[in-house]
């Protein structure tokens, strides 16, 4: 894994531009129609699918505790979407049977797919498999836990995990930058209750991420119209 000084120099001379997703944006994918809307799934997978292509489109890059963190939460991803297919199915057969009472026709009835949740997380985890995974630095996580004693977001109830995600999404934005990175370079979360005020980036983020010329987005749609795809 490499360090951020590593990525920033073999990034540096890439014509592609760069997606730093978090956990809870990846995790979305695999919740999948319970959670994201059809056009936001739609281009979440193609991003995702440009990112693994030959050649790719775009470079995907993950900050040193999303990658465990996707791996210890898939289950509860998982369960929340068969959930939701469940209770899908239950519903629409309840309209069938109702429909068909009415009507006295008898269509048949097409029912979610219970493997939705296996084709949806393998696509994370070839995304997962493609990307460069920063490795940990105790710098970052001194400055997380900064965040997080001072309540500064995302650290908002002193949880220092988000804190130490951005640190290194922005000194690796801020090295792009002096090293003269022209392409886009986006962090995605859907974590709005610790990064946004009022729908937009918190003030106490949005100097640090203007200085660093990073990109914030909460959707994956709006994330690939930033990246420029």
């Amino acid at each position: 894994m490499p360090s951020v000084e590593q990525a920033a120099a073999a990034l540096a001379v890439s014509s592609l531009p760069l997606l730093l997703p978090d956990s809870c944006a990846l995790l979305d994918v695999v919740r999948g129609p319970s959670r994201l809307s059809t056009a936001e799934l739609r281009d979440a997978l193609a991003l995702l699918a440009e990112v693994t292509a030959l050649p790719a489109a775009c470079t995907l890059l993950l900050p040193s505790l999303v990658s465990r963190e996707v791996t210890e939460n898939l289950p509860m991803a998982r369960a929340s979407l068969s959930k939701f297919i469940a209770q899908t199915n239950r519903g629409a057969a309840l309209l069938h049977d109702l429909v068909t009472l009415l009507s006295q026709v008898r269509d048949p009835i097409v029912p979610f797919s219970q493997t939705l949740p296996n084709e949806l997380e393998s696509r994370v985890n070839r995304g997962i498999q493609s990307a460069s995974v920063l490795d940990r630095e105790d710098r970052f996580d001194v400055l997380g836990m900064g965040r997080a004693v001072e309540r500064r977001r995302p650290a908002r109830q002193g949880k220092a995990k988000d804190a130490v995600i951005v640190e290194e999404a922005l000194e690796l934005s801020r090295m792009l930058l002096a090293l003269g990175h022209q392409q886009p370079r986006v962090f995605l979360t859907s974590n709005t209750a610790d990064f946004c005020e009022r729908g937009v980036l918190h003030p106490d983020l949005d100097p640090d991420f203007g200085a660093a010329r990073l990109l914030f987005a909460t959707r994956w749609d709006h994330a690939r119209h930033l990246l420029g795809l």
